[in-house]
């Protein structure tokens, strides 16, 4: 179903097109949830988790301290999460009662660590303007790694099954690494505001603004990268998603898409519409615009439908979870697939 949260409310759908809402025992800024199979998890701006087995009821808990916890990730056996611009990390088997641990290192600037993501070993996440990444097959126990630029990694951090990818926003670096631990450094086409990214099956993909018009760069490995120039689009497009093949994007009243992040199509969107996210639930794409009640629908990402919320509020970004038991891989490839 596809979920997002916001204030003292949880929307949720099947489709895209039907919406129900949901209360949440008090109002929060809240992450995306994160499913384990049997129960969703969010984490607030301060001490409050929720906790849900059907994305109706929600129950609430205490985190260890406050903080501006990102979304948490489950990996088999445990949540864990970071707090923004801080050294702290928790970790919880169920989402109800967690524990604390102290990084080796804080994040830094005011988007601090970028996504934590886990790649069957270990979790993963990069500083922001730093040279800092940190590792640990637990949650419990970091280590601390250096990368080889500092940059301002605004865009996800991917696990693509091989290797971790991240690319440089205002910048023309990306970095690879096979186990988050060494990283290699490797040139992008041009300096850009990239400040997304996403993965198909097959490509990584990144759109930003260059010299005032909008390019694509992509690339099969994470180490030789193709530019495409998509002008007359201009502007800084948030969020991109690889859903199933097919790459998607949208910003205002336009729609893109591609399947190989180099040859794109562009598309009517019936409604002006800055995501946070695009989520992709393996047969629809939906995009939700936070502090309104409007949605978009399309099945192909090339023809769009406005649907209409339950409510308004400021949304978390809109994800699409699973209540089934899953693979725990699933949960953290998901830059490709979901968000």
């Amino acid at each position: 179903m596809f979920v997002a949260l916001g204030g003292a409310t949880a929307i949720t759908s099947p489709d895209g097109a039907t919406w129900t809402q949901h209360a949440l025992p008090s109002s929060h800024g809240w992450t995306a949830p994160t499913s384990n199979g049997t129960v969703l998890c969010a984490l607030s701006n301060s001490n409050a988790a929720v906790t849900s087995p059907d994305g109706s009821n929600w129950t609430q808990h205490t985190l260890p301290s406050s903080g501006f916890w990102g979304r948490p990730v489950w990996n088999g056996t445990l949540f864990c999460a970071l707090s923004t611009a801080s050294n702290k990390a928790i970790t919880s088997p169920d989402g109800e009662t967690w524990t604390q641990y102290t990084l080796p290192a804080s994040g830094s600037g005011g988007h601090s660590w970028s996504d934590l993501v886990w790649n069957g070993s270990v979790f993963c996440p990069l500083s922001y303007l730093s040279t800092n990444a940190i590792t640990s097959p637990d949650g419990a126990t970091w280590t601390l790694h250096t990368l080889p630029a500092i940059e301002a990694w605004l865009g996800k951090l991917i696990w693509n099954g091989s290797i971790f990818c991240a690319v440089g926003y205002s910048s023309n670096v990306a970095v690879t690494s096979l186990d988050g631990a060494t990283w290699a450094q490797h040139t992008l086409p041009a300096s850009g505001l990239w400040d997304n990214l996403a993965w198909s099956g097959s490509v990584f993909c990144s759109l930003g603004d260059v010299s005032g018009s909008l390019r694509a760069i992509s690339s099969t490995t994470g180490t030789t990268w193709t530019q495409t120039n998509l002008s007359p689009l201009f502007g800084t497009w948030d969020s991109i998603v690889g859903g199933g093949a097919l790459f998607c994007a949208i910003r205002l009243t336009n729609a893109i898409t591609s399947p190989d992040g180099v040859s794109w199509a562009q598309h009517t969107v019936p409604v002006s519409i800055e995501p946070r996210e695009i989520a992709w639930s393996g047969s629809t794409f939906c995009a939700i615009q936070s502090a309104t009640d409007l949605a978009v629908t399309s099945p192909d990402g090339a023809t769009w439908t406005q649907r209409t919320l339950p409510t308004s509020e400021v949304w978390s970004p809109l994800v699409w979870v699973s209540l089934s038991p899953i693979a725990p891989f699933w949960q953290n490839f998901r830059r490709c697939v979901e968000i």
